[in-house]
C-alpha cells in the first residue's frame, strides 16, 4: 500500500480508533484507496505511527458501514459504491433531509433563516460566472445550515454520513448549467416554504430536490456509457 496517511500527533485527544477509521474513510470516499483494494493492518499502523490494535477495531466499524469486507485467505478489501448504492443512498438522503426541514420550520432562527436568503443571491452571482467550486462550497453551507436547523443532533449527524457519501456524485449531479439553475431555483421554493411555515411543503419539496439530483446523476452516467 502507497503511502498515504500521516503519523497521528500526540496533541489529537480523540480515541485513536476513531482517527483512524475518518482518515481511512475519507480515503475510501475521495478514492485515494480504491475498490478491491487490500488494506493491512500492519502498513496502516507503521504509517500512522500506532498500534495495529485501533486499526482493528477501525477496520471492524467500517465494515459496518459496508466500506470494506473481510475475504477469507485475501483479507479486508475495500468495497466501494455501485450504483445499487448510490440509488439507496440518495433515496435514504431524501427521506432524512425532508424530515430535518420539516422540523427546521419550527426551529429556524431569523438569523439562519437570512443566511440561506444571502447564500441563494451568492450562488446566483457564482452561477451566471461559471465558478463551480465557490458554488459547490455555497450548496454545502446552505445544507449545513438547513439541516442544523433542524435542532436534531442524531438527525444530522445521520444526514452528515449520506452527505459524505455522496460527495463525488455532487460534483457530478451539478455539473451542468442547466441542473445548477434548476437547482437554485429548488432552493429558493424549499425557503419559501420555510417562511410560509408550511411543514408539509417544505418536506415534500426538499425530497423532491434530492430525487432531482439523483437523477442528475443517473442520467450523467448513462451518457457517459
Amino acid at each position: 500500500m502507497d503511502s498515504i496517511f500521516k503519523p497521528i500527533g500526540q496533541e489529537i485527544f480523540k480515541p485513536v480508533r476513531d482517527i483512524v477509521f475518518e482518515e481511512l474513510r475519507n480515503a475510501i470516499f475521495k478514492g485515494e484507496l480504491k475498490p478491491n483494494q487490500r488494506l493491512i493492518e500492519e502498513d496502516i499502523a507503521k504509517q500512522m505511527g500506532i498500534s495495529r490494535t485501533p486499526v482493528r477495531e477501525a477496520l471492524r466499524m467500517l465494515e459496518n458501514e459496508g466500506l470494506v469486507v473481510h475475504v477469507p485467505r485475501k483479507g479486508v478489501l475495500v468495497t466501494g459504491f455501485s450504483n445499487e448504492d448510490i440509488d439507496e443512498i440518495y433515496r435514504i438522503r431524501g427521506v432524512l433531509e425532508g424530515l430535518a426541514a420539516s422540523l427546521a420550520v419550527d426551529h429556524i432562527t431569523l438569523k439562519e433563516l437570512t443566511e440561506l436568503e444571502v447564500i441563494l443571491r451568492k450562488m446566483k452571482i457564482l452561477i451566471d460566472e461559471d465558478r463551480f467550486n465557490e458554488l459547490m462550497d455555497l450548496h454545502n453551507r446552505f445544507n449545513y445550515v438547513l439541516i442544523r436547523a433542524s435542532r436534531s443532533p442524531r438527525l444530522c449527524s445521520m444526514i452528515d454520513t449520506m452527505q459524505e457519501y455522496l460527495e463525488k456524485t455532487r460534483m457530478i449531479s451539478l455539473s451542468s448549467k442547466e441542473r445548477q439553475v434548476k437547482a437554485h431555483e429548488e432552493h429558493e421554493a424549499i425557503v419559501n416554504a420555510i417562511k410560509s411555515k408550511d411543514k408539509l411543503m417544505t418536506e415534500k419539496l426538499v425530497r423532491e430536490h434530492t430525487e432531482k439530483a439523483r437523477e442528475a446523476y443517473f442520467q450523467y452516467v448513462k451518457f457517459k456509457k
